[in-house]
């Protein structure tokens, strides 16, 4: 009987709720706030009215807490049970064996093939016996014309053609298994960005969808607590809601990076700038300027806060031309075709040297703040030399490796703004190139001679 009345209770209680779409206008925010606690005074008069003990209003107070916590603990075993990165490490791993179980097998048939054919040169030609007059001095014919010989040199030629098939076939396996790996590491990556992204989406979801709810629900159950207990409405307390918490992933998912990959793709060119394929972008002819209008590109990928979180950049290699600037440009400006280098947010100056304002090739500088914050430049980034720049939460570096020392940090700065970003060039000289622009997610090592790893 106890029972049926605190169902009952319960659902009364829940009927007496406002609307979950309520809107509470702001300036009627206190107002609103009395009138739910007033709202709970009348239901626990209703509740007496209709014999309920203020134990089993208590109670129910309790069971609507309660409640809420049961429905906040199964959506957070909901979020316990999706895939923390566990499998992420198995993908194409049957793949990958395949090919390396092939690759064994392609150089142990090298090797008895180079071997048969080192045999079959060394093999001994027997050519019988001659009389005196089946030989003429400087005249071989007798003995490359024998069985024995012909036999020995057609061996030797099969022997010649296994042993260049198996290098071939070496060969072949060697690149189906650097690319089998390649495409593992690339679908490890993508498992494990996928698994942050939908954990993410879920986590968001689920608080969203029962927070109003929930809310309401944990404050009048706070309401029915101080009206039995004779606790006024300024002083009656909301405990803390409970909300589902993240759910701890694998180390690796929560290393991995999650941004572009591959080359920098440009969807947006201006004035003389010209595609010259993925990652390239050149200036046809034009005349020496910035403007008229801005020989300039824009990246189709915007480099979000979350994917530079902790470091996303890009590397670019000067091709050709007397002065450029590449950079990273705050998309909340906007893109129109005036943009032009005092646009570039953080930008690498290929041209600038020491005395002059457009120097010969080789120069380097540090753009931004509407400043060249190496004021008389350096020689840092030749023809067919690499820049790169990278950037995390908390500070931008900007990176040349054109000497023999190797990769060198030229200049870091710790203050900017958490923006969104994208990489815009900007080409000063007729037939300015930029080549090989590629995403990379891992900075530069110092003191290192070759390119960084592409993303």
């Amino acid at each position: 009987m106890k029972t049926l009345v605190l169902v009952s209770c319960i659902i009364a209680f829940a009927a007496a709720l406002p609307a979950e779409d309520a809107v509470v206008p702001e300036q009627a925010l206190f107002e609103a706030v009395d009138a739910d606690f007033e709202a709970t005074r009348t239901d626990l008069e209703q509740l007496r009215a209709k014999g309920t003990s203020d134990k089993e209003c208590r109670k129910l107070a309790d069971a609507t807490e309660k409640d809420v916590e049961a429905s906040v603990k199964a959506q957070q075993d909901a979020l316990d049970s999706i895939d923390k990165g566990e499998k992420c490490p198995s993908r194409h791993s049957k793949v990958v064996s395949a090919a390396l179980k092939n690759l064994i097998k392609a150089k142990s048939d090298k090797k008895k093939a180079k071997d048969a054919y080192a045999k079959a040169k060394k093999t001994t030609i027997d050519f019988g016996k001659f009389t005196y007059d089946q030989l003429t001095p400087g005249q071989c014919g007798s003995f490359f014309n024998q069985a024995a010989y012909k036999n020995a040199a057609t061996a030797v030629k099969s022997a010649k053609a296994k042993a260049d098939k198996a290098a071939g076939a070496l060969t072949a396996s060697q690149k189906a298994y650097d690319a089998a790996v390649a495409d593992q590491k690339s679908a490890i990556n993508k498992c494990h960005c996928d698994i942050k992204k939908l954990q993410k989406a879920t986590l968001q979801k689920m608080n969203s969808d029962v927070k109003v709810a929930n809310t309401k629900l944990y404050k009048r159950a706070a309401d029915l607590r101080c009206l039995l207990d004779g606790t006024p409405a300024s002083k009656c307390k909301v405990g803390a809601l409970p909300v589902v918490v993240p759910v701890k992933v694998t180390a690796a998912t929560a290393a991995a990076k999650c941004g572009p990959t591959g080359l920098v793709v440009f969807d947006s060119v201006t004035g003389n700038a010209r595609h010259c394929g993925k990652g390239c972008v050149y200036k046809k002819g034009g005349t020496f300027s910035w403007y008229q209008p801005a020989s300039a590109a824009r990246s189709l990928h915007t480099l979000t806060p979350a994917e530079y979180e902790h470091g996303y950049g890009f590397c670019a290699t000067r091709a050709q031309g007397k002065l450029a600037m590449i950079g990273l440009f705050d998309n909340s400006k906007g893109w129109s075709t005036s943009t032009n280098v005092n646009d570039i947010t953080y930008a690498m100056d290929a041209g600038t040297v020491s005395g002059t304002s457009y120097g010969k090739a080789g120069g380097f500088n540090v753009y931004y703040d509407n400043t060249r914050k190496l004021p008389n430049g350096i020689e840092g980034w030749k023809i067919k030399g690499q820049a790169c720049v990278w950037i995390t939460k908390e500070w931008l570096s900007f990176w040349t490796n054109s000497d023999s020392n190797g990769w060198r940090s030229r200049l870091s700065t710790k203050s900017y703004p958490k923006k969104q970003y994208k990489v815009v060039l900007a080409m000063y000289s007729p037939y300015f190139q930029f080549q090989d622009m590629y995403w990379i997610s891992t900075q530069p090592i110092k003191g290192s001679k070759g390119k960084p790893a592409m993303a």
